[in-house]
């Protein structure tokens, strides 16, 4: 298994009033922070360490991963976005290949990771990326998907599949790329242009918690599972 990376830095302001004082990844969700079912999928794959980065009310992140297996690198001055964020961490810590995960979304069935790390080639990608069908994409906004798959699983710009906010990525790419802010898109954009980016399919719903009424239909889905 390959570290995991959450990212937890950004302002949630599509929650509304529940991030005024609170940070998105820190919203109780059924007795616990929204942000520990990724990291429960990352304890159970057995990843051999945990990141984790902040920037919005960083200081309440810092405090609730203090004296755990957790690290937090916190963005003071500015968001780096996930690519940024992504370098800052590997450079820090000389990670490799890596999973990374977003602290808002949830997985309702098999592990995600383990089923990247099942169909990951590092002959053959760069990225393996999960996605989801429409039908599984749920609270996804709009009625676009990111992704078409094609012959080998290889992805393509546009398309019916939504990314499913999890992936291995082999971090010396974003490492080496000139700039500090800046979006894995960017970094997507090219290794889908060289064909090494490709797919795997969660079979199960996915929920992505962007905004306020999506967080309440979620809790209640999934209030005393």
């Amino acid at each position: 298994m390959f570290p995991a990376v959450i990212f937890a830095a950004g302002f949630g302001t599509r929650m509304q009033e529940l991030t005024v004082n609170t940070p998105k990844p820190l919203l109780s969700f059924n007795g616990s922070a929204l942000i520990e079912h990724a990291i429960g999928h990352a304890r159970n794959s057995k990843a051999p360490s945990i990141s984790v980065n902040a920037h919005f009310q960083s200081e309440k992140l810092v405090n609730y991963f203090s004296g755990s297996d957790v690290t937090v690198f916190v963005e003071e001055n500015e968001i780096l976005d996930t690519g940024g964020g992504l370098k800052r961490i590997t450079l820090a810590q000389n990670l490799g290949t890596v999973f990374t995960m977003n602290s808002d979304t949830l997985w309702t069935g098999i592990n995600p990771l383990e089923l990247l790390m099942e169909q990951w080639d590092p002959e053959t990608m760069d990225a393996l990326l999960l996605c989801v069908a429409p039908e599984n994409a749920v609270g996804r906004t709009g009625k676009k998907g990111d992704f078409s798959i094609g012959d080998d699983n290889v992805i393509t710009r546009g398309g019916i599949y939504t990314y499913a906010s999890c992936q291995i990525l082999k971090s010396q790419i974003v490492r080496d790329f000139s700039q500090t802010v800046f979006s894995l898109n960017a970094i997507w954009d090219d290794m889908i242009y060289h064909k090494r980016a490709k797919a795997v399919i969660y079979p199960d719903p996915w929920i992505d918690i962007g905004t306020k009424q999506a967080f309440e239909q979620a809790k209640q889905k999934f209030h005393g599972s």
